[in-house]
């Protein structure tokens, strides 16, 4: 290859390279612009959610008027409630008009996420909630005062104990390997529960009681078999009014109550990406005033 050659060869080569970064310099900025678009869309709409998005999350029914001690009582199950944009002061959760399309994915729902399909299988899933619950479980991880599995999972002698007692309550072993699961799920959450301020070292959280997941969730649960007519309304309101005492009795604030609903869902599912969206929420309704947990306190 002569001189002149060599030279187109090169300048060639060199020009490509070029024209390559010169490309992915371009398909970079592109990029970039995709992923602040992607931010702003996200920061609006939070804000959304924080200013216009509020007159959303109170759906009320105006066709239907009960107490105030009712509507207080129906703010156990309010996180959920808001969440699913339900009604929040009646036992009926939506329009009479949509009634048969929402009770038809609702019934499919309730079958899929809790097992129920008749009158036999709500009232199980309903005093299960209310006498054992998640929260059954839960307790023997908090047995653990100083979370051994956390730094020292080889002087864990709270994972024999809970095997032993978990396995002759349940010796198919299915509640023993939920708590395992409910362990890791602690440790892999708890930078998102410091984030969320629910708690600022992990001996906190001996101050805070998970079982509100359970209790929120008789009111919720109740409501939803009432609308498939699994239940009577007398005895969806003795659940919801059970529930209601259990978080007086256990809880000084709404606020209080919260941390402890999101404690236990994060037990129970793990760090999933959708708690901070709760947790925005959440701030929501303990200070928007136009909330029920504003309006009504719970203590």
């Amino acid at each position: 290859m002569n001189k002149d050659n060599k030279a187109k060869l090169a300048l060639t080569i060199y020009f490509t390279v070029v024209l390559v970064l010169a490309a992915g310099a371009i398909i970079n900025f592109y990029i970039r612009i995709f992923a602040f678009s992607l931010l702003g869309i996200g920061i609006l709409i939070i804000i959304w959610v924080l200013t216009f998005g509020k007159k959303n999350i109170y759906r009320k029914n105006k066709e239907i008027h009960i107490s105030k001690d009712k509507i207080k009582a129906l703010s156990t199950g309010l996180i959920l409630s808001s969440w699913n944009r339900e009604y929040v002061n009646s036992l009926e959760m939506y329009p009479e008009k949509k009634e048969k399309q929402i009770k038809e994915v609702e019934a499919k729902n309730l079958e899929y996420m809790w097992g129920i399909n008749d009158t036999d299988t709500a009232i199980d899933t309903l005093d299960w909630l209310k006498n054992e619950g998640q929260n059954f479980i839960y307790e023997f991880i908090f047995m653990d005062k100083n979370f051994t599995f956390f730094a020292h999972p080889e002087n864990d002698i709270y994972k024999e104990i809970a095997r032993e007692k978990l396995l002759q309550y349940n010796p198919d072993g299915s509640y023993f390997n939920r708590f395992l699961q409910y362990r890791n799920n602690l440790k892999n959450s708890i930078n998102l529960l410091k984030e969320e301020k629910v708690i600022k070292e992990l001996k906190d959280l001996h101050n805070i009681k998970a079982v509100a997941w359970d209790i929120g969730r008789i009111v919720n649960v109740a409501r939803w078999c009432y609308m498939q007519n699994y239940i009577s309304k007398e005895t969806a309101w003795n659940y919801i009014e059970y529930a209601y005492k259990k978080a007086k009795e256990n809880y000084k604030s709404w606020d209080e109550f919260a941390k402890g609903f999101m404690l236990g869902r994060i037990l129970w599912c793990g760090n999933n990406g959708s708690h901070e969206f709760m947790f925005l929420r959440i701030k929501i309704l303990i200070t928007d005033k136009e909330s029920p947990w504003v309006m009504y306190p719970l203590n």
